[in-house]
């Protein structure tokens, strides 16, 4: 841990700050799906109704993505970050006085698009504020909040619920969030990226100052083969999040405490990973390298999983080794898109891969809830195990065009 937060003070403030609103983003990703139970009793709205919320929230995040990494390099990450702070928190600080589902259909339209800037514009501050030498420690901080994030929002819903009505609740994770963009405010200092934007004569002026250009540059193979890379990672890695509960029942009669205990394993085990992997990606040059290594891992530790070839009380190691690999990887994932970013672009090129996340968030669960309705909760394992693969054939062969 303390080769992992061994960074100078500064930067060790602006990756606290970045970071610290990372985790905001993905725990508003979580805000309301615990309290779903409550929600659809007091609002008499169906399953599909409230699945819908969740949808709305990714689709709106998807498509701002880009147009946000675009305005991150035209006017600067740390406008596009507060804005971004704002429009998350602020919508659901109004539940309460909104309590009704299309408010919360309005809600979740305008928080999905504050967190679509995180991605560009936090690693244009990043990129900015942090040595390129410990950039991969600053990457893992980055990606461990977001995973913390994940892991708080249940439990500190659930909590809050557990004394306010859910509307309440919800008020009072957004009130929480305008808090911190309040204090993030006092160092707004930390957040500047003015020192890797395009500056006249620096080479990439040309690519990150023409709309032309730019759409050219999104459009080659090298940024589009980075875009299939995190649509794969993310098609694979939904399976494992979604229905690797419901694999474990099917394949192992595990009980349902069991199986959630199997997941949140899962989840505490990659956070871990990213941190480790974060000081591995600044002492090691070949990141294409670590990730090939990384994913066959992850998916060896899925194919035994899915051979049931441990009693369920020793499928614990595999699910942990693949979410370790999955997560020493992800630093490096970040390096290698780092590197193909000529000067003033990283938020537009950030905010253009990325969108594979939802990309393949929005695809991979249909594909894995077909698997698991015709009776193979195995190939649940194995397809997640398959898109992983396929994340090796996308950045060795980005490597090569880039060329």
């Amino acid at each position: 841990m303390a080769s992992v937060l061994s960074l100078p003070r500064a930067e060790l403030k602006s990756v606290g700050l970045i970071s610290i609103g990372h985790g905001f983003s993905h725990l508003y990703m979580l805000v309301l799906p615990p309290l779903f139970t409550l929600i659809r009793a007091d609002l008499g709205v169906s399953w599909t109704d409230l699945g819908l919320l969740i949808a709305v929230f990714s689709v709106s995040t998807g498509i701002a993505q880009l147009p946000a990494g675009i305005l991150v390099d035209r006017i600067g990450g740390r406008p596009v970050l507060f804005a971004g702070l704002v429009l998350q928190a602020a919508p659901f600080a109004l539940v309460a006085l909104f309590p009704t589902y299309w408010g919360l259909m309005a809600m979740v339209l305008v928080a999905g698009i504050g967190v679509a800037v995180f991605h560009p514009a936090d690693y244009a501050i990043l990129a900015a504020q942090v040595d390129g030498e410990r950039q991969g420690r600053a990457f893992g901080i980055h990606i461990f909040a977001g995973y913390a994030g994940w892991v708080v929002a249940p439990p500190l819903m659930l909590a809050l619920a557990s004394v306010l009505d859910w509307a309440a609740a919800v008020s009072v994770s957004g009130l929480i969030g305008l808090l911190f963009t309040a204090i993030a405010a006092l160092y707004r200092g930390a957040l500047d990226d003015r020192a890797i934007r395009a500056a006249p004569g620096d080479g990439g002026e040309a690519v990150a100052r023409g709309l032309r250009a730019r759409v050219r540059f999104l459009l080659s193979p090298p940024v589009l083969l980075f875009l299939v890379f995190f649509t794969a990672l993310a098609t694979g890695t939904s399976g494992i999040h979604a229905f690797a509960v419901v694999a474990l029942v099917e394949l192992y009669d595990a009980s349902l405490a069991a199986a959630n205990a199997q997941l949140t394993g899962y989840f505490a085990a990659a956070a871990v990973g990213v941190l480790i992997g974060g000081v591995i990606a600044d002492r090691v040059r070949d990141q294409e390298g670590l990730a090939a290594l990384c994913f066959v891992a992850s998916a060896a530790f899925l194919g035994v999983i899915a051979l049931k070839l441990l009693p369920l009380a020793y499928v614990i190691i595999p699910m942990l080794g693949s979410a370790v690999t999955i997560g020493l990887m992800s630093p490096s994932r970040d390096l290698l898109v780092r590197k193909i970013c000529p000067p003033g672009t990283i938020g537009t090129v950030f905010g253009f891969v990325t969108t594979g996340f939802s990309v393949g968030a929005a695809i991979g669960p249909p594909i894995f809830g077909y698997v698991a309705d015709i009776g193979r909760p195995d190939l649940i394992f194995w397809l997640s195990g398959a898109f992983t693969l396929l994340c090796i054939v996308s950045i060795y062969a980005a490597k090569a065009v880039a060329r």
